[in-house]
């Protein structure tokens, strides 16, 4: 069962509960203020949960459904993940050169995306050569 089929079935009390005893037994171990949880299942408004504050001071505001936060290297995860199911699905291939999806990226091309998710391309980090990133 997805977790959509479960946060479907489980009223608002008992996922605000897993939220809380979660909160509870990871917070100060894995050093993070707050928990949220947003659930969308099929045509049904989405459903946020949240627990903890803004940060890590105390006096720091409750996180509400509208709190945004810094994401971070996060993104990578999704990322591979997504590149992932497209490849079973054969809707690309992680070995083929990159610049077959990507192809304004030509001066690079000869890397793999398999090489990009494993950061084995030899790309350099733009932060050390003075490259600014290309934002689409």
């Amino acid at each position: 069962m997805t977790f959509p089929t479960i946060a479907k079935a489980l009223p608002d009390q008992k996922i605000n509960q897993y939220l809380a005893e979660h909160y509870t037994q990871y917070q100060t171990r894995e050093n993070f203020s707050g928990i949220q949880l947003s659930v969308k299942v099929n045509e049904a408004p989405t459903q946020t949960y949240v627990i903890g504050r803004e940060s890590h001071d105390p006096n720091s505001a409750p996180i509400t459904a509208e709190s945004l936060f810094h994401i971070g290297s996060i993104t990578k995860s999704f990322t591979a993940a997504l590149l992932l199911q497209n490849d079973r699905n054969q809707a690309l291939d992680l070995n083929a050169d990159f610049t077959q999806y990507l192809p304004e990226y030509s001066h690079w091309s000869g890397i793999t995306t398999m090489q990009l998710l494993n950061m084995t391309s030899g790309l350099p980090n733009y932060r050390k050569v003075g490259v600014k990133p290309c934002l689409f």
